[in-house]
């Protein structure tokens, strides 16, 4: 189950920032739809696992604690892009933070002559922001307000803090995330 492997990864990671991330996850099984994860052989090249929004199948080719959290994130928050991307969202919470997560990923884009995996959409924008260290180290470098030296990585810091503290209106969560976001820049 999704969870197992969470908690599997909180208490027994060699990965500081990857235990922090499961422990964050798991505070929220609620929001996570807790089904079995398929091992899956892909016929193409590169693909070590995918998650996928209208059936819920999050597919591993092997077990790698760095891909598996990169899918799950994509659990959290497939539904919310999918419902307001369709249309079929009135929720105020989700249209925004859909709103400013797609206007930050077009600042990314638009502003970058390098190819990363996390400009390919809004989707792996987020899940590689919180799982690839050189995504987050570009996105930690680009300068969203040069009079204020505010980062695209810190924008999107903010957006997700933001989000989470509106959607859960939980202060422990916030300590939480600040924590795994002080481990994310001292990762770095």
């Amino acid at each position: 189950l999704r969870s197992t492997l969470l908690q599997n990864i909180s208490g027994y990671s060699d990965n500081e920032y990857h235990r922090e991330l499961s422990d964050m996850l798991l505070n929220y099984l609620d929001k996570l739809n807790d089904s079995p994860v398929t091992l899956k052989d892909y016929e193409v090249e590169g693909i070590t696992g995918t998650y996928t929004t209208n059936t819920d199948e999050l597919t591993l080719k092997y077990y790698d604690e760095n891909t598996y959290l990169h899918e799950v994130l994509h659990n959290f928050t497939s539904s919310t892009f999918y419902k307001v991307s369709n249309d079929v969202s009135d929720n105020p919470l989700e249209i925004e933070y859909y709103n400013k997560i797609n206007e930050l990923y077009d600042f990314a884009k638009q502003n970058t002559t390098v190819e990363y995996y996390g400009l390919t959409n809004t989707r792996e924008f987020i899940s590689e922001a919180f799982t690839n260290k050189d995504f987050q180290k570009y996105l930690k470098n680009l300068v969203l307000d040069k009079e204020y030296k505010v980062t695209a990585w810190q924008r999107f810091i903010d957006i997700i803090s933001d989000y989470f503290n509106k959607l859960f209106g939980d202060s422990e969560y916030t300590n939480v995330l600040d924590e795994t976001i002080n481990l994310t820049l001292d990762f770095i």
